[in-house]
């Protein structure tokens, strides 16, 4: 496993690529499993807590989108709000971070926020160590 992921473990060999996309790709049609396995190596198996400070065994295993409960009191429930507000621009910044939670936070919000209201999402990798 961890042999496959090559030198830079977000897949690539080269540190200085960066990624991006142009929307063409619906996170739907991603391979989160296969994206989120990239971060589960030989070491993470024996002690999974070690390097994120949380399980990343088992964090790679949830799915990209899960069911969140709502939370808000009855009153904001039954409060109708404006839906007409510009568009916005989403800045994530991030820090060795498992891809696993990273996923998950990108599509929160692209499933909970409604589609007119994203102009657009940014990752900010923090000075990651790999």
């Amino acid at each position: 496993l961890a042999s496959s992921l090559g030198k830079n473990s977000r897949g690539t060999q080269k540190p200085d690529v960066k990624i991006t996309s142009a929307g063409h790709l619906k996170w739907q049609e991603f391979d989160w499993k296969i994206y989120q396995a990239k971060d589960v190596t030989e070491e993470d198996l024996k002690d999974p807590l070690k390097r994120f400070s949380v399980n990343v065994v088992k964090s790679a295993k949830l799915a990209a989108n899960r069911a969140v409960p709502d939370n808000r009191d009855e009153a904001c429930m039954k409060e109708e709000y404006d839906t007409d507000y510009p568009s916005t621009s989403v800045i994530i910044t991030y820090r060795n971070e498992p891809r696993s939670t990273l996923l998950r936070t990108v599509v929160s919000v692209l499933e909970r926020s409604p589609e007119e209201a994203i102009k657009e999402i940014i990752l900010v990798d923090d000075n990651n160590d790999d």
